[in-house]
């Protein structure tokens, strides 16, 4: 009988397993981001446009600056409703659904997922238009019907109804690292639901939490179905500049634009990971 490998032997082997996907994923990567880095300062223009400094031009735009801190502003709120509206979805599928049934769920949270963006952002506005289903339920419950389409409040709601059950999931997989023995205890000992909470639940949780708002983020900052089928541009966002720069063959303006949605985008989970870390060594410190 062949003597099992040591747990560090194992661990190598994995290590090497996935080297071929990041060698792949920076093939895929470095190559697209110098040549939009190049495009960004004007020396790449696919021969379309005129050599020019994009961060020059990007730097004098006062409309394209205004839609960078809407953008932000917008997907960061629409990020921190998403996360905290999916911790009962987490806590559902954790607590609340037994293992045999628990896979079915998750397949039935996923499945619209699979379909596509604008086929969705379209059928929400049978929901949300003037002889929607919101403004015929206002209407029965006595108040004046309305319609919610073409303005921030139907971006917000597309970008929750598609992301919740993606950002729940998340939180459910961390949610999942708390152990049924663990709770046990806690309630054997005599904690409440919320020392239990505040104990338990929400450190193993805060990670899910942490993963879901930078997901929720980034698919908001840079979509562009939502604010424009369901927001009619009420909101001029930054996705929306960046196309309008593509139209005009304002290249290196449209490679300066998306090269900041990168790092705006990669700032967001720098922030966010960098506070988790510090939180859970505070959190190690105190108890030790």
């Amino acid at each position: 009988m062949p003597k099992p490998k040591p747990a560090e032997e194992q661990v190598i082997n994995l290590r090497w397993a996935a080297a071929p996907l990041l060698a792949w994923a920076f093939v895929a990567f470095l190559p697209g981001l110098l040549v939009l880095v190049l495009m960004s300062v004007g020396r790449y223009t696919f021969g379309v446009a005129t050599p020019e400094n994009g961060w020059q031009i990007l730097g004098r735009d006062p409309v394209v600056l205004a839609a960078i801190r809407a953008t932000v502003a917008l997907a960061g709120l629409g990020a921190l409703v998403t996360a905290i509206a999916a911790l009962p979805v987490a806590a559902t599928l954790r607590f609340g659904v037994g293992p045999k049934w628990r896979p079915l769920l998750v397949a039935v949270l996923l499945l619209p997922s699979l379909s596509s963006l604008v086929v969705r952002a379209f059928s929400l506005q049978l929901w949300l238009g003037r002889q929607g289903v919101v403004s015929s339920l206002a209407d029965l419950l006595g108040f004046p019907p309305t319609s919610l389409l073409n303005t921030p409040w139907a971006t917000g709601i597309g970008w929750l109804t598609v992301q919740l059950p993606l950002v729940g999931v998340i939180q459910w997989l961390a949610l999942a690292r708390l152990g049924d023995d663990e709770v046990r205890a806690a309630v054997n000992l005599g904690a409440g639901p919320v020392s239990l909470a505040a104990s338990f639940v929400l450190p193993k949780v805060f990670p899910g939490l942490v993963g879901g708002f930078v997901l929720s983020f980034v698919l908001s900052f840079s979509d562009l179905v939502m604010p424009s089928v369901l927001g009619g541009g009420s909101v001029y966002v930054a996705s929306m500049a960046l196309a309008d720069m593509i139209k005009v063959n304002a290249i290196a303006s449209a490679a300066a634009l998306a090269l900041v949605l990168g790092a705006v985008g990669l700032g967001a989970y720098g922030s966010l990971a960098i506070l988790a870390a510090t939180l859970a060594g505070a959190r190690d410190r105190v108890r030790s």
